[in-house]
């Protein structure tokens, strides 16, 4: 809902989440760097997302979380950056019944950038522009047709819109 990449998302730390001015701020941190210096940015918190983030950040104890805002362990049993979540997106796709390997972090980056491409803002359509700018891209030659808004799953190179929920069975 943010249209981060991976890294930046799970390097997100509490302070970069404003439930007052709206926004999530993608920023380099102690816990990973940025892509590009157009990487740097600050995008809009979508009412769906703080309602999801809030209560995670102001737990029912009232004590408000700090640091990294999605926090893993390291094999030390220290703090640490999630680096992968591949194996939770594979159980949760087959469960779904997709397949293994269908569902990948970079269908929510495409699907935020079509879905965004789609919205309003104000009483016209939203700037390629500012999606692109949301991305932490330099142009918009990420952002056109036959992009990242089209490109596929894992390399399949389909829209993740055109792949089949449920692919029959395979003959024995």
């Amino acid at each position: 809902m943010t249209g981060g990449r991976k890294s930046e998302v799970l390097g997100l730390e509490v302070d970069d989440v404003s439930f007052d001015r709206q926004t999530v701020t993608f920023r380099p941190n102690g816990w990973r760097r940025l892509k590009t210096r157009k990487s740097w940015r600050t995008v809009p918190l979508w009412p769906q997302l703080a309602g999801i983030l809030r209560p995670h950040i102001f737990p029912m104890d009232r004590t408000p979380r700090e640091g990294l805002l999605f926090p893993g362990e390291n094999r030390a049993g220290t703090v640490a950056m999630v680096t992968n979540f591949d194996k939770a997106l594979d159980y949760v796709a087959i469960k779904a019944g997709w397949q293994e390997g269908e569902i990948c972090s970079r269908l929510f980056r495409n699907t935020y950038a079509a879905a965004r491409l789609q919205s309003l803002d104000g009483n016209g359509p939203v700037s390629p522009y500012t999606v692109s700018r949301e991305l932490g891209h330099g142009s918009l030659a990420m952002v056109g047709a036959g992009s990242m808004v089209t490109s596929g799953s894992r390399g399949t190179g389909r829209a993740w819109w055109s792949i089949p929920r449920r692919r029959p069975a395979r003959p024995g």
